[in-house]
């Protein structure tokens, strides 16, 4: 019997799970019952009998006769059957069959002994875009998986974690080396020379035909037609055909793991704001970034502020006086930090004098709206940004005694944004509001598109369109749904998404600030979030402004960023199609420059389980 449950910014799953194990180490029976994050129902069961396995969940159903051995893993939140599946998979000799597909391929890659136990650490492989580590010891026990934001090891061995975390911390940093060395190409330099293709005129939104672009170091060296500009002697030369060739791309709401960086990088963005992230964690990612020891984006930080309760998010400063709030202030500050972004906990009296603050030390203010303001008070409160369109539309269906700090600030949203009047008194003030302070909201409207319009058993909507792109158990991960929504709820959730799509439009018209970002599945969500600003009625000129120079102006960054300007960074995305006529066009990246270095997007997202796009 296995219990899991725990509760992190107003959230968590709670499951309870009976499993039985076959004499190879493979399920032989299971059954899940309980909630997942958002609250889903879920049950999940597996029988093998006669050679036959028989599952359903949530997100699918099916059976299969079985040749010889394999693992079911669930689709249900249930690490521990991790465990067991590397335990399976090694005493099977390195590979072993997944159902419902794949394979896992387990491989030895360190050893250690803590207090006289010995235990060795197995990557497996085919479960996720990079290999799972997994701890067993000597009888191929599960004994742990470790990692810096959260750990399950055996009960009184909770001092191993930090011993084990540092010896899969090196091992990371190797493959990443590894990989970067592999993959990022270095012109010569003489430099590097793009030519005969149409480049975006991020100022204007519009194509500049048969450009040539020409890149020395870091930085562009020229720009001009390519009748009249001609590369320099000894450059390497890239024909791009007539292909479209724009700034990088920026992401404005991420939260980076290891696999990010190359899935940023293929997809053609090069600059991230990273919204909340462990600082130790977050700043060694980036100095690795910078000596070319791993693929990844520029970083810009920001630091969370939290207050402290049931629901509060774990994070660095979870603070309850201004002081506390000074002393967190004073680290991001002091640590390279641009932004101060606050959470749903935060005091509401600490929010005015700790954003002048950050405001006095240069950073700029964002966040969520605390529980028992409205975002009304927040823009008036100092804050340059909100993050999030729920936190907006609770604007006008919630009130100040609205418990936002639970799923509330998401199911509210979604019964009632349906009903509101884009043109009512209430909406257009605050646009008014948000026009006179210039407030930019970051909307992640896919993610609301996932919230609120995927269901149990079905391809959610965000990622439909590169589903068959990704590694098989990772594809089955997005038929698990969004909210709960039986019967009507289901008719009522998209419609009000259909409203806050609207709203974003909205927005727009009113010339308040969109930037876009993921907080989901980066790159990919990237693109969804432009193709869906396009779909609220976002020019699509404007989409990819907002990706480009309008995020650069928002971080202050345009003088270097943002447009492909001789003397900016040397920021490049090559694609094949016409994202002003087809914005989806915009996943069909071909070549990426980071910095004056030349990544294959198809290679890059070959190197984390992903393939290339294809044309249709």
């Amino acid at each position: 019997a296995v219990e899991l449950a725990w509760l992190d910014n107003g959230r968590g799953p709670r499951v309870r799970a009976r499993l039985k194990l076959a004499a190879d180490g493979t399920l032989a029976a299971l059954e899940i019952k309980g909630t997942d994050t958002f609250g889903v129902a879920l049950d999940e069961s597996l029988a093998v009998q006669g050679g036959r396995a028989r599952w359903k969940s949530h997100a699918d159903a099916g059976a299969r006769t079985l040749p010889g051995p394999a693992f079911y893993l669930p689709v249900s939140p249930l690490p521990a059957a991790t465990g067991l599946l590397a335990a399976a998979t090694v005493r099977a000799g390195g590979r072993l069959p997944l159902l419902p597909q794949g394979e896992a391929r387990a491989e030895k890659e360190a050893e250690t002994t803590i207090r006289g136990r010995h235990l060795t650490l197995y990557a497996v492989s085919g479960l996720d875009y990079l290999p799972t580590r997994v701890w067993l010891d000597d009888d191929r026990g599960f004994f742990g998986i470790v990692d810096p934001w959260w750990s399950i090891v055996r009960e009184g061995w909770e001092d191993a974690i930090g011993p084990l975390v540092a010896i899969e911390k090196e091992l990371r940093a190797r493959r990443e080396r590894t990989d970067a060395a592999r993959l990022a190409h270095r012109p010569p330099a003489a430099g590097l020379a793009i030519v005969h293709a149409r480049v975006f005129d991020a100022a204007g939104k519009r194509w500049l035909p048969d450009h040539t672009v020409v890149v020395k170091g870091g930085r562009i060296q020229a720009v001009g037609p390519s009748a009249r500009l001609a590369p320099p002697r000894g450059a390497e030369i890239i024909d791009a055909a007539g292909k479209a060739l724009l700034p990088g791309l920026w992401d404005m709401h991420v939260h980076l793991s290891a696999v990010d960086g190359p899935l940023n990088i293929a997809a053609g963005v090069t600059t991230v704001r990273d919204m909340d992230n462990d600082p130790d964690r977050l700043a060694d990612h980036i100095r690795r970034i910078d000596a070319g020891q791993a693929i990844g984006p520029r970083v810009l930080r920001v630091g969370l502020v939290e207050g402290v309760g049931p629901s509060s998010a774990s994070t660095r400063f979870n603070i309850q006086t201004e002081a506390e709030g000074r002393k967190a202030l004073d680290y991001y500050a002091s640590h390279g930090y641009v932004q101060l972004k606050f959470y749903n906990s935060t005091s509401p009296a600490l929010i005015p004098p700790l954003a002048r603050a950050a405001h006095e030390r240069g950073l700029r203010v964002s966040g969520h709206v605390p529980f028992g303001m409205l975002a009304e008070d927040v823009v008036r409160a100092g804050y340059d940004e909100i993050q999030h369109l729920n936190q907006v539309v609770l604007n006008f269906v919630a009130d100040r005694k609205t418990d936002t700090r639970t799923l509330v600030r998401f199911t509210l949203p979604g019964e009632r944004a349906a009903g509101l009047d884009l043109g009512s008194r209430a909406v257009t003030d605050f646009i008014a509001l948000l026009r006179e302070h210039r407030t930019v909201i970051d909307p992640t409207i896919a993610v609301f598109e996932s919230t609120y319009r995927a269901r149990p058993g079905v391809m959610d909507p965000s990622v439909a369109a590169v589903a068959d792109r990704l590694p098989p158990l990772v594809a089955r991960s997005w038929l698990t749904g969004g909210l709960v929504a039986p019967g009507e709820k289901d008719r009522l959730y998209r419609r009000s998404f259909a409203a806050m799509l609207a709203l974003v439009g909205k927005l727009h018209a009113a010339g308040v600030p969109l930037v876009p970002g993921t907080d989901g599945m980066c790159g990919f969500y990237l693109h969804r979030e432009l193709e869906l600003f396009v779909q609220a009625g976002v020019p699509p000129g404007d989409a990819l402004q907002a990706a480009t120079l309008g995020a650069a102006r928002v971080m202050r960054r345009e003088g270097r960023s943002g447009s492909i300007t001789a003397g900016k960074d040397a920021d490049l995305v090559l694609i094949d199609g016409d994202p002003l006529a087809r914005m989806s066009d915009v996943r069909r990246v071909v070549t990426v420059v980071k910095d004056g270095l030349v990544f294959d997007a198809a290679a890059v997202y070959a190197s984390v389980g992903v393939r290339p796009w294809t044309k249709r």
